[in-house]
């Protein structure tokens, strides 16, 4: 069942309702974007691409609508962003992200190539997606040039 309002559509109504009247950006900082990134291919033939594909699908182009809202943006969370986030936190939880990277703290090496590898693969994708749109645009002018000379 769906979310009768997505995340991209109450994400734009609140930046156009309470930021965009005062000039004031919207960053969307991005930890995980699970289903968004699988690809037709990725998911095979059957019923897991037959339910999934559709929500793959609508999460891509919600980003797409994001990235391209004036005075909103995207990207992947980065160790700045973990480290505020880790600020937030009971002092226990802070002193282990200390320790991060260290064998047997909570945050340990496993633990953080994988997150840093998520953060990159998240950068990554988004980095793919603006270009998706830049090239798309470019495609558009330019043949809205062709057509402006045909047409002259």
């Amino acid at each position: 069942r769906q979310h009768p309002t997505s995340c991209t559509e109450a994400l734009i109504a609140y930046h156009e309702r309470e930021l965009l009247p005062y000039n004031v950006p919207l960053s969307v900082v991005v930890a995980d974007l699970y289903k968004v990134m699988w690809t037709e291919e990725l998911m095979g033939e059957g019923q897991v691409r037959d339910v999934y594909a559709a929500d793959a699908s609508a999460g891509r182009e919600g980003i797409r609508r994001l990235m391209s809202q004036p005075g909103m943006s995207m990207r992947a969370t980065g160790e700045e962003d973990w480290a505020f986030l880790i600020g937030l936190c009971d002092q226990s939880v802070q002193e282990e992200y200390e320790r991060r990277g260290e064998a047997g703290s909570a945050f340990g090496p496993t633990h953080v190539a994988l997150r840093a590898k998520l953060d990159a693969v998240i950068a990554d994708f988004l980095a793919a997606q603006h270009a998706e749109m830049a090239a798309a645009a470019e495609a558009a002018e330019e043949a809205a040039e062709e057509a402006a000379e045909e047409a002259a």
